[in-house]
């Protein structure tokens, strides 16, 4: 059986077949025309063999001649051919391919195509082969045509355009074949065609090509954006579209005989745009001629419109230049090698002159510049300024043509092309002769009103000693006087004199501060300051007056406003001060209030005082802020005054950058107000106020006063409480009985004495029989001196008793004590007659303490004499300068009092002799007592070696105080304020790190410090004397930080033996200082 049908048969039937002997004879049957088969399929094969082979050959020899052919026929094209295999090596190359690039094929022959003719851009970069789209072929099988440039033989880069194909062979990619053109001159050709057409297209000119019958075929982009047609909208119409019919038929007919003979066509006309709008153009048409025949014309157009207005204005110009008074002139601009000669000069010019124009045209200008009067450095600044091109503006003086002077002022401009160069100059004259005789009178006046001025200055210097002088005995005698025994009679009597005497201190201070600020010498501080104090303060300072007229005076700080603000709280004090009395003294019943809030629109602070006085009209309004001026005569003698107050107030508000204002009706009241730009300061606000808890408390405040009522709710409900108003008694009650039946009683009740119907005492008693609010704490409010008042009040329920204006801190103290059940204790206001007690110095700190007094006055010798005796002192009295130095040398007075202006010698020329003498002992306090009361005097004093100030009248609680501070002794110790500094730096650890950094640097410093001190090292102790005395002021070691000062004084005196003695005292003080650093070192965490 036939090996291929048993496989078969098994394939089917299974391996283990093995046929019956049946079947046997069919199979072998079968098997034999199997074997036939094979037999005749191995002898096709054998013949299929022969032909193949034989056909190969045949298909050989067709390649060979197809190859040549095909050869001869691509050497015969003009575009470059070559071919290269999957690798990009060449494997053929056309004759138009070495012509191009300058190989012959066989030089490239089997390399990489690309290597050699592709491998570079033109600006130099590499061009890798992953990139180029020649060799994509091999990877997508696509062709690609584009422009490039391939390096010749030379490696010049060839442009060329070029199309890449893939071959294929048996469906697989075998290689490319390229075909390329040199396409240099194309480009050029190309390029040229567009730089003619970007000429056309770029060129500001409108450019017109039409048909010799006039229809427009070509227009370019100036004359569509001039005219605002379309290129579409004009090719094929006639050039009678732009016609404004404004020409008259025989201009047109002259054009077009010009332009059909052949001939250029230039001149002006009017022309309409596309809007209607009319417009000027210079035009000049040109034939183009075709074999010898017109057959087109181009026009050249300039739209001049612009430029024929100029020329109109500049014709109005030149007339009106040639009008006017001033000289006019134009020059050449200045070079190396020639100076500017003159072009054009107007009639004011020869008319100022006395030339004629023909005569100054072409002349320098340096001939009319030399002279007697020449000033050669003037001359000199103006030639440079022509040199740079300047604009400038000198006074020089020209000479006319009689020779004689004047001067003029030059206002000189230089005019440049539209490169920048500079072509020319023109100057205009103006004669100022008579301005110049006029700024003389001016000077001499101007110098006149200086002397006065600076006279005047001086006069009020002097009179202001001349009149405190004796002022001082005046007030200071009354007030000895009044501490005497004396009856009723002799004490209103010496209270009027007194009284007196300060109200012409007033008017002193005034006349003398609006001299200050009118002679520009009045200085604005800016430091910090609680506006609640300040506003509280001034309204503490008329409260008395406010009370014995029986007005009510409050005061409110809005409780958004910043707690620390920055500014002169002096002046602000001083202007408060000037409104609020003005509004208590024209106000006779009713209320006055002053106000501090934030204004929102400007976010200035706005001070407000409203009164319900007398009122102003608008013409006493309109002339309120003038110096001198009061609401009318009647005032004058009805309420006294100098009419300065208002006219300071402006001027101090404006000095600090605010503004200030009023309004008022008369009969009405008045409302003065001014904004001031203070900004918010960072500064620890001092504690006003305690820091209990008030939130959630409920309050009921009974008070007739409309405004009363409201500042003290918005108060209450600032600090967290809910807050209930009552105009009256009866009212009060009956929302005291309606809190109780909704089961929310009031915690306090504030109560007004003076109400209409049922006042304070008569609600208090009321609430007080009834059992149900006997839980709710009452506080008494009044405005007026009445002390049988209090008693009475504590006998109603009242635990508080508070007199108004109440400050912010007291009421919200005395709730906070209500709350806690502490009885507060009644404030019982002053009156004029109480006197604060004078600064308690201890009977140790005057214990043979002398003080020499420097003083020429006897009144005032015997007035300090007593002053100084009282407070326990012995006092020395001489009578002029040269007499207290020679006192100074003999006696270690404690204190030196010393009066400036003195005869034989001042208080400021025996200063300084004082302390030439000190130098290398210890110094003696010296304390200015002067009358003098103008701007830089408290600075002379100082400059002079004093070292405080007191300004006289003499104020017996002032000289205590400045006594207390210089006489007060001082121990050879300092401490930190430990307390202070925690609530400052926020916790124990931060406090603890700067302590260490101050004391490791402070050490240091004070190691190093003596060293310097004995090798005369001036600026080396100067500095560390500096930087010690700064972080012990920033810590508040004053002790410590007034010895540095004191050695950072010495060093640059090279006073060293004080110096020496002052770095021993701070290493003492230092010595208490590290203690106490150690102590809280120890007790922190």
């Amino acid at each position: 059986m036939h090996r291929l049908l048993k496989r078969q048969l098994q394939r089917y039937l299974g391996k283990d077949f093995e046929p019956d002997a049946a079947l046997l004879p069919f199979l072998e049957a079968i098997g034999g025309y199997y074997q036939e088969i094979e037999q005749e399929r191995v002898l096709l094969e054998n013949a299929l063999a022969v032909n193949s082979d034989e056909l190969n050959a045949v298909n050989e020899q067709l390649r060979t001649q197809n190859a040549e052919l095909t050869r001869t026929m691509l050497n015969t094209l003009s575009d470059g051919v070559y071919a290269t295999d999957l690798h990009g090596h060449l494997t053929f190359m056309n004759s138009a391919a070495e012509h191009i690039l300058g190989y012959s094929e066989h030089e490239l022959i089997g390399r990489n195509i690309h290597g050699v003719i592709h491998h570079r851009h033109p600006d130099g970069g590499e061009f890798l082969a992953e990139r180029c789209p020649l060799l994509s072929v091999y990877r997508d099988g696509a062709s690609v045509e584009g422009e490039s440039h391939f390096i010749d033989r030379d490696g010049r880069f060839v442009p060329v355009s070029y199309r890449s194909r893939p071959l294929v062979q048996d469906a697989a990619v075998v290689g490319s074949l390229v075909s390329f053109q040199d396409i240099t001159l194309q480009q050029a050709s190309e390029a040229k065609i567009r730089l003619q057409q970007a000429a056309l297209d770029s060129a500001a000119n409108m450019i017109v090509i039409s048909s010799v019958g006039g229809i427009i075929e070509y227009v370019n982009p100036s004359f569509c954006a001039i005219t605002g047609y379309r290129a579409d909208e004009m090719v094929g119409q006639h050039t009678r579209i732009l016609s404004s019919g404004l020409q008259d038929r025989e201009f047109y007919q002259t054009l077009w005989r010009t332009i059909l003979s052949g001939r250029v066509w230039e001149n002006e006309l009017i022309n309409r745009r596309k809007n209607g709008e009319l417009y000027t153009e210079q035009m000049t048409i040109t034939p183009i001629k075709t074999d010898g025949e017109v057959s087109h014309f181009v026009a050249i157009k300039r739209d001049i419109t612009e430029e024929s207005q100029i020329r109109t204005r500049l014709k109005l110009v030149s007339m009106a230049v040639d009008s006017i008074n001033q000289g006019i002139i134009i020059t050449s601009a200045p070079s190396p090698d020639r100076v500017p000669t003159i072009e054009h000069v107007n009639d004011g010019f020869t008319r100022m002159t006395g030339y004629r124009a023909e005569e100054l045209i072409g002349r320098p200008t340096r001939d009319l510049l030399s002279g007697e009067r020449t000033d050669v450095g003037k001359l000199e600044a103006l030639r440079a300024a022509m040199r740079q091109g300047e604009d400038f503006t000198i006074e020089v003086v020209y000479y006319r043509r009689d020779g004689s002077a004047f001067d003029v002022e030059l206002q000189a401009a230089p005019v440049r092309d539209n490169e920048g160069v500079l072509t020319h100059y023109i100057g205009v004259y103006s004669d100022i002769s008579v301005r110049r005789q006029a700024e003389a009178a001016l000077r001499e006046a101007h110098d006149q009103a200086l002397t006065a001025s600076r006279m005047k200055s001086e006069f009020l210097s002097t009179m202001s000693h001349e009149i405190r002088t004796p002022m001082n005995g005046v007030i200071g005698m009354t007030d000895l006087l009044l501490d005497t025994p004396l009856d009723s009679e002799q004490k209103e009597f010496a209270g009027a004199v007194r009284d007196s005497a300060q109200a012409l201190l007033t008017i002193i201070n005034d006349i003398l501060d609006f001299s200050k600020v009118e002679a520009g010498k009045m200085e604005i501080e800016v430091t910090d300051f609680s506006p609640v104090r300040l506003v509280e303060g001034v309204a503490e300072l008329l409260a008395v007056k406010a009370r014995e007229k029986k007005i009510s005076l409050m005061t409110f700080i809005e409780p958004s406003l910043a707690p620390m603000l920055r500014g002169d709280p002096t002046r602000l004090r001083q202007v408060l001060l000037n409104l609020l009395s003005n509004a208590v003294k024209f106000t006779d019943k009713g209320e006055v209030v002053m106000c501090a809030v934030r204004d929102e629109a400007t976010g200035m602070v706005r001070f407000q005082i409203r009164d319900s006085g007398i009122g102003m009209s608008p013409e006493i309004q309109a002339r309120l802020f003038q110096s001198f001026t009061q609401a009318d005569s009647s005032t004058t003698r009805k309420y006294g005054g100098t009419g300065l107050g208002l006219a300071i107030s402006k001027q101090l508000v404006e000095l600090m950058g605010g503004r200030i204002g009023v309004t008022s009706a008369e009969g009405e009241g008045s409302t003065f107000w001014f904004t001031l730009p203070y900004q918010s300061s960072d500064a620890p606000m001092p504690e006003i106020m305690s820091h209990r808890e008030l939130s959630n408390l409920r309050v009921l405040v009974v008070d007739d006063q409309h405004t009363d009522r409201e500042i003290l709710s918005r108060y209450i409900r600032s600090w967290g409480m809910s807050c209930d108003a009552a105009a009256s008694g009866r009212e009060g009650i009956e929302l005291m009985q309606q809190a109780q039946v909704d089961g929310c009683q009031y915690d306090i009740a504030i109560l007004d004495y003076a109400m209409p119907g049922m006042d304070g005492i008569e609600m208090g008693r009321a609430l007080q029989a009834n059992p149900a609010f006997s839980q709710t704490r009452l506080v008494m409010l009044t405005g007026y001196d009445q002390r049988h008042l209090f008693e009475e009040a504590k006998l109603a329920g009242f635990s508080v008793c508070m007199t108004k204006p109440v400050r912010q801190s007291e009421l919200h103290d005395a709730l906070a004590q209500e709350v806690n059940g502490h009885l507060v204790e009644a404030t019982v206001p002053k009156t004029r007659e109480e006197v604060a007690p004078l600064a308690d110095v201890a009977a140790s700190e005057v214990e043979r303490k002398i003080i020499l007094l420097v003083e020429d006055n006897p009144v005032n010798q015997r007035l300090a004499q007593h002053h100084l005796a009282k407070m326990g002192y012995t006092v020395h009295t001489v009578n002029n300068g040269a007499e207290g130095v020679e006192a100074a040398k003999t006696v270690p007075y404690s204190v030196i009092l010393m009066d400036c202006q003195m005869p034989v010698m001042d208080g400021f020329e025996a200063t300084r002799a004082i302390r030439i003498a000190e130098q290398g002992e210890s110094r003696r306090p010296i304390i200015a007592m002067t009358a003098n009361a103008m701007q830089g005097d408290r600075e002379r004093c100082l400059d002079a070696g004093m070292d405080d100030y007191i300004s006289k009248p003499i104020n017996p609680q002032r000289v205590s105080e400045v006594l207390a501070r210089w006489m007060s002794p001082r121990e050879e110790s300092e401490h930190l304020d430990l307390k202070n500094l925690e609530d400052l730096f926020g916790d124990k650890a931060a406090t603890c790190e700067l302590l260490e950094v101050f004391h490791s640097s402070t050490a240091d410093i004070l190691r190093r410090l003596p060293m310097a001190i004995a090798q005369q090292q001036a600026e080396s102790v100067r500095s560390m004397a500096h930087e010690v005395r700064g972080t012990c002021g920033n810590l508040g070691l004053r002790r410590m930080a007034e010895v540095a000062g004191a050695i950072e004084a010495d060093a640059p005196k090279a006073q060293w033996d004080s110096a020496a003695n002052a770095a021993d005292k701070l290493q003492r003080l230092f010595a208490s200082v590290e203690q106490d650093i150690v102590q809280f070192r120890g007790n922190s965490p």
